[in-house]
C-alpha cells in the first residue's frame, strides 16, 4: 500500500507536527490540530498519487489532475492566512507543508528513486 517515498513523507510530517505540538503551549487543541493536519496530509498524499496514476494513462484526461494541484495550493494559501490570524502554529505549519507539497514531493521522489547498491543517494 505504501511506497518508501510515501512512508518517508508521512514520517517527516508526523515528527514535525509532534515537535511543533511539544514546543507549543501543550494545549489539547494543538494535539488535535496536529492529528487533523497529519490525516489531511495523508489524504492529500493519496490524492496526488491518484493524480500521478491518471497522468501516466494517456487515455485519461489530465486536466483534472492539473486542476487538483492548482486548487490544492490555492486552498492552502487561504488556510495560511486564516491560521496566521488565529496564531495556530500546528495548523499553520500543516498548511505550509500542504502548499509546498507538490514541489517537495517531486524532489523527494526523485531522490528516493536514485539508488546506488541498495543505498539511497543524498
Amino acid at each position: 500500500m505504501f511506497s518508501r517515498e510515501s512512508l518517508v513523507e508521512l514520517l517527516f510530517v508526523g515528527f514535525s507536527l509532534i515537535i511543533i505540538a511539544l514546543l507549543g503551549n501543550g494545549a489539547l487543541t494543538d494535539w488535535t490540530a496536529s492529528l487533523a493536519v497529519f490525516l489531511g496530509f495523508f489524504h492529500a498524499q493519496l490524492s496526488f498519487d491518484l493524480a500521478d496514476e491518471s497522468d501516466s494513462h494517456s487515455d485519461i484526461d489530465s486536466d483534472s489532475s492539473t486542476a487538483l494541484r492548482y486548487i490544492f495550493v490555492l486552498k492552502e494559501s487561504v488556510w495560511i492566512v486564516t491560521f496566521l490570524m488565529l496564531n495556530s502554529y500546528p495548523l499553520l505549519f500543516g498548511a505550509i507543508i500542504f502548499m509546498t507539497y507538490p514541489v517537495w514531493r517531486k524532489r523527494v521522489r526523485e531522490m528516493m528513486a536514485v539508488e546506488n547498491n541498495g543505498e539511497f543517494l543524498q
